[in-house]
């Protein structure tokens, strides 16, 4: 009897320990990583959708959390990879709008202040582009335990963009006029990202 109980007791530790000492870390899916945007032309605000196709994301130290995974991710964002379903609507925002900044072949960024409760958070997206870094705030959900989305706002004023923006407004002058014949190229820009987490345990 004793030798039983002695045997189930080393089992059990044995299997105590190998599910404690299993060692998990969190990643993102870099094929199911998404970034999309929304510009806004017109007096009524219509809006235009569009993507970027390459986005190079570094992830730090190992993350065991969503907030360790947040506050190690740096990304890249190639502005040549920009797609509206729209060629030369997409050339011209690569040439006249983004090269018309200062050295802005690239958008980086990170997250920073991040705060999470349960499946629901925000942080501040740091960017930099035009020479200039400045955050806007951003919620993010996780849905199903793995899916997290993240929508934001962009100001382009911040970015000291103003005449970026006026420069494709005066290009595309008679595209962007709406209803009551004015021609509108809103500063403002929504932002989502979407991707997947995976659970990583050896």
């Amino acid at each position: 009897m004793n030798l039983k109980l002695n045997i189930f007791i080393l089992l059990f530790l044995v299997h105590s320990v190998r599910i404690f000492s299993e060692n998990c870390e969190l990643k993102y899916d870099p094929f199911k990583t998404k970034v999309k945007w929304m510009a806004f032309k017109f007096t009524e605000r219509t809006g235009v959708e569009g993507t970027f196709d390459k986005i190079a994301v570094t992830q730090g130290s190992k993350s065991v959390t969503i907030q360790d995974l947040a506050e190690s991710i740096k990304f890249k964002i190639d502005i040549n990879s920009i797609n509206s379903n729209n060629i030369d609507r997409d050339t011209k925002i690569k040439n006249i709008f983004f090269l018309s900044m200062v050295d802005t072949k690239e958008i980086t960024g990170e997250f920073r202040n991040i705060k999470i409760n349960n499946e629901l958070g925000k942080a501040e997206l740091y960017l930099k582009m035009n020479n200039k870094e400045n955050s806007t705030p951003v919620a993010f959900i996780l849905k199903n335990g793995k899916e997290l989305e993240l929508k934001g706002k962009i100001d382009l004023l911040q970015w000291n963009a103003a005449k970026s923006v006026e420069a494709l407004n005066k290009e595309c002058e008679m595209l962007l006029k709406g209803k009551d014949e004015k021609s509108k190229l809103w500063n403002d820009v929504e932002v989502y990202m979407t991707t997947e987490l995976i659970k990583i345990c050896r």
